[in-house]
């Protein structure tokens, strides 16, 4: 199951509102009430590895058509994947937290994948990587160790056929 497939979702994270498909090379579905966008492991690693002008752009449109008045779940409230129903696990990478289940994808609320984005962005630019390994790190922090652990849950590049 690629995690957005047509009956893919139960739906959104973070307001059960409907999740609705984007015209996109991605898979990637977007809540138009809370301005949320879910993607699936091959785009939330496309996201974190660089900057994809049409993902960023994706979740902007989803932003503009978000209504402020939208009660979402509180923060630090486990959402549940609108795949299989497991609660999300929330990872901080570059000073943003992502709600993610390594099996489907990952949960971006409203312009939160745009300052993911920019943020890493900064950071390659700015700093060389740390070198972390993620099998001994603690709990996901602030650092760029965040990241590295983001990588590890979606777990490895799919090969090309």
């Amino acid at each position: 199951m690629d995690g957005v497939g047509e009956n893919a979702e139960s739906g959104c994270p973070a307001c059960r509102g409907t999740l609705k498909p984007t015209e996109s090379k991605w898979h990637v579905r977007a809540c138009n009430l809370c301005g949320g966008v879910w993607t699936d492991t091959e785009a939330a690693r496309r996201i974190v590895t660089a900057v994809d002008r049409e993902l960023v752009g994706l979740a902007k449109e989803a932003a503009t058509h978000a209504h402020d008045s939208v009660a979402t779940a509180p923060a630090g409230t486990p959402r549940p994947c609108p795949v299989c129903q497991k609660p999300l696990q929330e990872v901080r990478a570059a000073r943003v937290n992502v709600d993610v289940c390594a099996e489907h994808g990952t949960w971006f609320d409203r312009d939160e994948l745009g300052r993911l984005s920019r943020n890493l962005e900064y950071q390659r630019t700015s700093t060389p990587p740390p070198q972390i390994d993620y099998r001994t790190s603690a709990a996901p922090s602030d650092a760029a160790g965040g990241t590295e652990l983001l990588l590890a849950l979606l777990g490895p590049e799919p090969q090309r056929r």
